[in-house]
């Protein structure tokens, strides 16, 4: 049996020797290897097979001999029906791996590149970590307000960037129905697909822009997606199916990524049963290859879109108050390449760690900063343990994959280093296919990269020991913000009795966790406290809050809009409108006010013009008492049951206004289309009037401040 090791020493001259080869030259390099020539010698069939096939698809079978799976493929073939369309199959699948893998060897160099991160020793220590400069933005200042007001000014610069395509095997999503797996994209948080919330959290930036300077704006966006539990499929039609989000076809990118093969820490192939193999997303680091291959990133550029903000789909609260605005600001204002927004992370929790790196070169050292994956540590050299002895918390922020971009300087970097952060991680196991009467469980993995690890080439390169103030000046940065108002994933799906760690159960906690500070400190509503997660999980949720998040986005936005009031433990309050006036709300039960255009008209194709045309809610010195909702952990999902509620329903530029009111009981209002219904209450009695309205009556009116502030003003 060959060692890897000398698999290996085998591999390396080939790589380069066909790295530089024409495809015939390629061909005839193969064909008179030695290795391969004596497997024809012992497995003549093996010679029928080779001529099936043409071109690259017969370099591709002579690679899979080369790499060791010869015999395999013999009887494996006897296993099927169709031995020759099936082995067809598999090497048209291989296909794709050798084209995008083509700048490190093709598959033999994706095998080879596997080998040496699955052998090799953690690396000598010429590169010493330290604690990257961090730029605070834990809470509101003059200089964040700053950065939030340029981040506004520059969205027209913008694009958006969204790796969709994440297997999401932890979460085990399954359709209800038919029980087939789904994508992570496809999970329900909060009553909508969490694609969804990707979109709606841009139209809370856009609309916060059409606000400030009355100018449509519409972020394009780059969507990667995969072929993994049809991700592609589901991707397209929820797009589809929701009028692409509201917004025009066009400035929607989609890209694929291709699937790569998985190996055995001995670099055999883990084929799942006869001729089929185990395929897995490459990593979300495959993203800048593919936008600059399919052209997304010269579209953007030449559009003038020569920035963008990235962030991982399984995160619901990374686009909270000023969180992407201060980001691109930062980026923007002080001429960044790269931007990480980071926080305090809890050691030994799967989550990678930020650093900077001081790589001693001949004539200098090297400044980078930079992502260490969690699976990487050991490899890196780098011990998960806390800053302070018996302490909790990393000496390192955590890297929670909201990022600013630099797009000409991604284009250069990839041009240096296509697949960034390229790592192997072999804790997983597959079921492997030896023989029909075995199969074995075996460690194994596919070649991953990291998006983030693309600022590795992004360096401050050969000078002398920086001083701190140069270290906060390097190309790359990072703002450090509160952890619970950053990151909360939704990885894994939650199972009574095990730890709910990253769940969406977790996740929605600590979405309740913003939403009480937002109420009580910022807008000063009268809240019980919130319980611990402990508590939370033994007895459910103490409140449920949800709002459009153009309602904001940023804090200092909503708490001009809901002023003071009470909100009694165990309460519902739902806001899906932006134009909304909530002065001394006193509630217990159930409240929910749903606008079906929140934010402005829709269009026959279904785009979206933010307009003043929408709907609008005014609740002052108002009282709800109802027997309310049911709360259960469930509650993550958005389907809540209700016993009792005030439902308020406003159809295109319905406009509702109570004061002085209470409702008691269940209510369900629904207000036409231009028209406005305003509530009064005399003695016992709840007196209703509707009137026909052409104009709005009223608005919002936003004005950017000298200071940086964004001050409201209600307007008739």
């Amino acid at each position: 049996m060959e060692t890897v090791e000398e698999k290996q020493e085998r591999y390396a001259p080939l790589v380069e020797e066909l790295s530089r080869a024409s495809e015939k030259e390629k061909l005839q390099i193969l064909e008179s290897n030695p290795y391969i020539q004596e497997l024809f010698t012992r497995f003549p069939q093996l010679k029928v097979y080779l001529n099936l096939f043409d071109g690259i698809e017969k370099r591709l079978f002579l690679l899979l001999l080369l790499i060791g799976e010869g015999e395999t493929l013999l009887e494996m073939m006897k296993e099927v029906s169709s031995p020759h369309e099936e082995l067809q199959r598999l090497i048209r699948k291989l296909v794709d791996v050798e084209n995008f893998y083509q700048p490190m060897g093709g598959l033999l160099g994706y095998c080879y590149q596997f080998l040496k991160l699955a052998t090799e020793p953690p690396i000598a220590s010429q590169c010493a970590y330290q604690q990257p400069p961090l730029l605070c933005l834990e809470e509101e200042s003059k200089q964040v307000h700053r950065w939030v007001a340029e981040g506004i000014r520059e969205l027209g610069r913008v694009a958006a960037i969204f790796p969709v395509g994440g297997a999401g095997d932890r979460l085990d999503l399954r359709d209800p129905e038919s029980g087939e797996a789904l994508p992570a994209a496809r999970l329900r948080f909060q009553g909508k697909m969490l694609i969804e919330h990707l979109f709606r959290d841009l139209q809370a930036l856009e609309y916060l822009y059409y606000k400030l300077f009355d100018q449509q704006l519409t972020i394009p966006v780059a969507l990667m997606t995969s072929k993994e539990k049809n991700n592609y499929d589901h991707i397209l039609l929820t797009c589809e199916s929701n009028f692409w989000f509201q917004r025009h076809i066009q400035s929607i990118h989609i890209c694929v990524q291709p699937l790569s093969p998985v190996l055995t820490e001995e670099g055999r192939f883990a084929f799942s049963a006869p001729l089929q193999l185990h395929l897995k997303p490459g990593g979300h680091g495959v993203i800048w290859k593919l936008a600059e291959e399919q052209g997304i990133l010269s579209t953007l550029i030449n559009e003038g879109r020569d920035k963008a903000i990235v962030r991982q789909i399984n995160n619901p609260i990374a686009a909270f108050d000023y969180n992407l605005l201060a980001l691109v600001g930062i980026g923007i204002s002080e001429g960044r390449s790269f931007g990480f927004l980071s926080a305090e992370r809890p050691v030994h929790i799967s989550e990678g760690m930020i650093v900077l790196k001081e790589e001693e070169k001949e004539g200098g050292v090297d400044y980078s900063v930079t992502n260490i994956e969690y699976t990487d540590f050991v490899h890196q050299g780098i011990k998960d343990e806390p800053k302070e002895e018996g302490g909790t918390t990393s000496r390192f922020p955590t890297n929670t994959n909201i990022l600013f971009v630099d797009l000409k300087k991604i284009q250069e970097a990839i041009e240096e280093d296509p697949f960034p952060g390229l790592l192997i991680n072999l804790k997983e196991k597959f079921s492997r296919w030896v023989s029909p009467e075995k199969t074995e469980l075996e460690r194994a993995s596919r070649l991953e990269t990291t998006m983030q690890n693309v600022a590795d080439n992004l360096v401050y390169p050969k000078v002398k020991k920086l001083s701190e103030d140069k270290k906060l000046q390097l190309p790359t940065f990072v703002g450090y913000l509160p952890r619970q108002k950053v990151i909360s994933v939704t990885k894994r799906s939650f199972k009574s009795g095990k730890s709910a760690e990253q769940t969406p159960v977790q996740a929605l906690y600590d979405l309740m966790h913003n939403h009480h500070t937002l109420f009580s400190k910022e807008c000063g509503i009268e809240l019980a406290p919130l319980p611990t997660f402990a508590e939370w999980l033994e007895k459910g949720p103490s409140y449920y809050f949800n709002y459009h998040p153009a309602l904001g986005p940023l804090y200092s936005i909503i708490r001009q809009k809901i002023r003071g009031g009470k909100i009694v433990e165990g309460s519902e309050l739902q806001l899906e409108v932006a134009e909304v006036s909530i002065e001394n709300l006193d509630l217990e039960g159930s409240l929910v006010v749903r606008a079906e255009a929140p934010l402005g008209e829709t269009g026959e194709l279904g785009e979206l013009t933010y307009s003043a045309c929408s709907g609008k809610c005014e609740l002052k010195e108002v009282r709800v008492e109802n027997r309310g909702a049911i709360l259960t952990q469930e509650a993550w999902t958005g389907e809540i049951k209700r016993h009792e509620s005030l439902h308020i329903v406003l159809q295109g530029s319905g406009e509702f206004s109570a004061t002085g009111v209470t409702f008691k009981g269940n209510y369900s209002i629904v207000v036409p289309h231009k028209t406005r219904v305003t509530v009064i209450q005399e003695g016992e009695r709840v007196i209703f009037t509707e009137e026909k309205i052409e104009v709005p009556t009223w608005k919002w009116e936003y004005q950017l401040m000298p200071n940086c502030e964004i001050v409201l003003s209600k307007t008739n």
